[in-house]
C-alpha cells in the first residue's frame, strides 16, 4: 500500500500541476469583443505561457493568483507534469457591457463535470479572463483528487461511487480562502485540502469491500491471504476481529508504518491475530 510520503508529493503535484497544454501562441490573438467564449477555451486548452499569463487574462487576475507576472511564468512553465485542464469546454456566456459570466464545464479527460464560473472583463477590443470562481476550483479539484484517489488505491477493490461522495464532501467542507490558496500554489494548502482528502477518503468507511474502508478492507485481505500464516478457522477470526476492534487511526497508522520501527497500531493488529491462533 501507498505510504504518507507518497500520497504528500501526489497532493503537492496534483495541487501545482493543474497547468494546461496544446495551443499555440497566438489562439487568442484574433478574439473579437464579442466572443469572450474563444477566450475561456484557449486558456482551458492550451500551455501557451504567454497566453495563460498575458493575452488571454488581466493584471488583476495575474497578480491576485501568482501574484507577479514573473511568477505566473514560473507556475505555467511546461513540465512534465503538465495536462490540459480538459480537452473540450461547454460554456454559456452573459455579457453585461465591458464584463462577462461565463458557465463553464469542462469535457473530455479526468475533470469531465467539472462546472463553475469564470468572469471576463473587455480591454479594448479584447475579452480576457478575470477571475475564475471558487466553484469552478473546487469542481477541478474534487474530479482531479478522485483520480488521484483511484490511481493511489493500488490494489482493486475501491468503490468509486462513495469514494467521489466522500471527495465532494471533504472539498466543500474546506473555507473559499484555503481553496483558492491551493489554486494559488500553495503547497501547505495542497497538502490540507488534498493530500487529507486523499487519506481521509481512502481510510473512509464505505469505500473498500463490505462497507468497510478501502485501508481497512486491503489491511484484512493483506493479513488474511498472506501476511500471516492463518489456518481456515483462524483467518475467519481475523475477518471478524479486524473490522471491529481496530479504529480508523489505527489502520492509517499501520498503514504508514515505518517498516523497521513498527508503530503501535501493527503490534495491536499483531495481538489481534495471535488472539485468533490461541
Amino acid at each position: 500500500m501507498t505510504g504518507r510520503g507518497t500520497l504528500a508529493c501526489a497532493a503537492i503535484g496534483l495541487a501545482l500541476a493543474l497547468q494546461a497544454c496544446g495551443a499555440a501562441d497566438d489562439a487568442v490573438d484574433d478574439a473579437p469583443a464579442r466572443a469572450p467564449e474563444q477566450v475561456v477555451r484557449a486558456w482551458a486548452t492550451t500551455q501557451s505561457v504567454r497566453l495563460r499569463c498575458e493575452r488571454a487574462v488581466t493584471a488583476r487576475y495575474v497578480r491576485a493568483t501568482y501574484g507577479s507576472r514573473q511568477g505566473c511564468r514560473r507556475r505555467e512553465a511546461p513540465s512534465p507534469q503538465s495536462r490540459p485542464l480538459a480537452p473540450r469546454v461547454r460554456q454559456s456566456v452573459v455579457v453585461r457591457g465591458a464584463t462577462a459570466s461565463a458557465d463553464v464545464e469542462l469535457a473530455g479527460g479526468t475533470l469531465t463535470g467539472a462546472r463553475g464560473t469564470i468572469r471576463l472583463a473587455r480591454q479594448g477590443r479584447t475579452w480576457r479572463i478575470d477571475d475564475v470562481g471558487t466553484d469552478f476550483i473546487r469542481a477541478v479539484y474534487s474530479r482531479n483528487t478522485l483520480h488521484q484517489l483511484q490511481l493511489t488505491a493500488d490494489e482493486p477493490g475501491l468503490r468509486v461511487g462513495a469514494a467521489r461522495r466522500c471527495v465532494d464532501a471533504k472539498i466543500a467542507a474546506h473555507n473559499d480562502r484555503l481553496v483558492r490558496a491551493v489554486w494559488r500554489g500553495s503547497e501547505a494548502a495542497g497538502e490540507t485540502v488534498i493530500g487529507q482528502t486523499l487519506l481521509g477518503c481512502l481510510n473512509a468507511p464505505g469505500t473498500g469491500a463490505r462497507g468497510a474502508s478501502y485501508l481497512r478492507a486491503r489491511l484484512i485481505e493483506d493479513v488474511v491471504d498472506g501476511e500471516f500464516e492463518l489456518t481456515a478457522a483462524d483467518q475467519a477470526c481475523a475477518d471478524r476481529v479486524l473490522p471491529t476492534r481496530l479504529s480508523d487511526r489505527q489502520v492509517l497508522e499501520h498503514v504508514q508504518r515505518d517498516r523497521s520501527s513498527p508503530p503501535p497500531a501493527t503490534a495491536r493488529i499483531a495481538r489481534l491475530i495471535a488472539g485468533c491462533e490461541r
